[in-house]
Order: structure tokens, then C-alpha cells, then sequence
């Protein structure tokens, strides 16, 4: 009896043992398990997480975008409404602009036409000449308008080449006064009789002659003009002075703008699109302008073009 004790004892103590081995091998085989799933889940939350962080970067991207698009359309419509109102001022100016030259050019030639046996050669020719005038100031401001529209649609090319500025302008300034009733007096100023630079030849000559007009236009006859030029460095500094009725501090800030006239011009025929050519011509030529004037006193225009185009 005693035997069977033992015997049962060491039976017990086998199936305890086998239990533990069993509940042993099966914690092992449920930690593995769980380390599994553990190391599955989380790599689940890196995968959400980096699909998050794309998911973010598109949404940005597409927020960006449709920012950059609104802006675009805005920027579209306020140039559709810049160009409504350039287009509203221009046909306003047009029909201001353009009646006076064409009544004249009207008059005269009908005196000319009814009385050639009754005037003499010299009355024709001078009568001739102010339709000359008229016609060529038409055609300056008709120029203006076409400039002003190739630039602002970008179909002018800049295609600077090296010249000899100096004898440039004088040749420039002396073919405008060359049908010119009353001949204004210009005192040139040049360090040299040779300032080479690179730059675009129709662009330059929209400066000068646009400088120079409005020179005339704006000071009385016989003030003369003065024109200089500089070479500082790289640089070429081109000013045209007059002793005219100058332009007030505030209207400065707005010379530029197209269409705009001052307030002391309106009895002056223009078409308000001479400086806003210069400032855009200016610009293409990676320069600089500045004007410096005082009522009553005139103007100076000041233009730094760098010669490295």
C-alpha cells in the first residue's frame, strides 16, 4: 500500500510536470504570437502613418495649387479689368486727342484748295508744313499706342547691339526738329563723342524721342534743352533737362501710369502713354529711371542703362 502511494506520487509529479512543460511551451508559443501581431500592428501604424503623411503632403500640394490657381485668376481678371480701363481711356483720349489735329489738317487744306491762285509759295509752304506738323504728332501718338500694346502682349524682342550712343541721339534729335517750325536750342553735354553701349535701337530711340518731345511740349520757346551723357563704370546715366512747368511732388508718384496727365498739362495735346513707353523700355534694358522737378521750375530725367545687356 505504501508502494502504491509512491507510485501514485510520482505519477502526479509527471503529469505536473508535463502540464508545465505544456503551459510553458504554450506561454512561449502566445508571446511569440503576440510579438508577432505586436510587431505586425505596428508596423500597420507606420504604414498608416507614412499613407497620413503623404495623404497631408497631397492635400497640401492640392491646397497650393488651387491657391496658386486662384491667384492666377485673380491676376487675370484684374488684368482683363486694367485692360477694359486702358481701352476705355484710350478711345476717350483718342477722340480728344486726334479731333484737334485732324480740324486743323481739314482747315488748312481746304484754304489751300479754295485759294492757291490767291496765296503765295510761301503761305503754301508754311501751311504745308503745320499739316506736316499735325500729321506727324498723329502719327507719333498712333506709334505710342501700338508700342505700349507690343509691350504689354511681350511681342517686342530685346535685341540690344553695341552703339555709339552720342552720335545716336544728335542724329535723333536732329531729324525730329528737322521739319520743325521754331527750332528749340539743345546744349549737349558728353564727356566723350564716343559712349558705347549695348542696347535694343528701337527701345533707345522710344526714350529719346519721347524725353525730348515732352522736353519741348512742356518748356516754352526759346528755353533751351539740355541732354547729357555719363559712363560710370558699366553704366551709362542719360539725362534730359528742361526749364518748363515742372511736375508736382504727388504727381511724380503717378507719371508712369498709362493715360495719366498732370493737372498743368490739359491745354497740352498727349496721349499720357510717352513716360509709361520710357519706364517699360527702361526696364527691358535692366535700367533704372528717376526724375527730379519742381513746379514751375521744370524736369530732369535721368536714366541709367547698365551696358552689359
Amino acid at each position: 500500500m505504501y508502494t502504491s502511494h509512491i507510485e501514485e506520487f510520482e505519477l502526479n509529479a509527471n503529469m505536473w510536470a508535463i502540464r508545465g512543460i505544456v503551459l510553458f511551451l504554450i506561454s512561449v508559443a502566445l508571446i511569440n504570437i503576440s510579438g508577432y501581431y505586436n510587431k505586425l500592428i505596428l508596423n500597420n501604424f507606420r504604414i498608416i502613418e507614412s499613407k497620413n503623411a503623404e495623404l497631408n503632403e497631397y492635400r497640401e500640394n492640392l491646397e497650393n495649387l488651387v491657391i496658386d490657381r486662384t491667384k492666377e485668376l485673380e491676376q487675370s481678371l484684374m488684368r482683363e479689368k486694367e485692360l477694359g480701363i486702358l481701352k476705355t481711356n484710350f478711345i476717350s483720349m483718342a477722340s480728344h486727342e486726334f479731333r484737334t489735329p485732324l480740324t486743323s489738317i481739314q482747315g488748312l487744306t481746304e484754304l489751300v484748295l479754295n485759294y492757291f491762285d490767291r496765296l503765295t509759295i510761301e503761305q503754301i509752304k508754311e501751311r504745308l508744313k503745320k499739316i506736316n506738323v499735325e500729321v506727324t504728332n498723329m502719327t507719333n501718338m498712333l506709334e505710342d499706342v501700338l508700342i505700349i500694346g507690343q509691350v504689354d502682349s511681350d511681342k517686342i524682342v530685346f535685341t540690344p547691339i553695341e552703339l555709339n550712343l552720342v552720335e545716336f541721339v544728335k542724329e535723333i534729335i536732329y531729324e525730329y526738329q528737322l521739319f520743325k517750325i521754331a527750332k528749340r536750342e539743345v546744349d549737349f553735354r558728353f564727356v566723350s563723342d564716343e559712349i558705347v553701349c549695348n542696347v535694343d535701337i528701337k527701345l533707345m530711340k522710344q526714350i529719346v524721342l519721347n524725353l525730348f518731345s515732352n522736353a519741348l511740349k512742356y518748356s516754352e520757346f526759346p528755353k533751351p534743352i539740355l541732354i547729357s551723357f555719363l559712363k560710370e563704370n558699366d553704366s551709362v546715366i542719360f539725362s534730359v533737362t528742361d526749364q518748363g512747368i515742372g511736375i508736382s511732388k504727388k504727381e511724380q508718384k503717378l507719371i508712369f501710369e498709362p493715360f495719366f496727365r498732370a493737372n498743368n498739362v490739359e491745354n497740352i495735346p498727349g496721349t499720357g502713354l510717352g513716360l509709361t513707353i520710357i519706364e517699360r523700355a527702361v526696364n527691358m534694358h535692366n535700367g533704372k529711371i528717376e526724375v527730379l522737378s519742381e513746379l514751375g521750375k521744370g524736369t530732369t530725367f535721368r536714366i541709367v542703362l547698365p551696358c552689359n545687356n
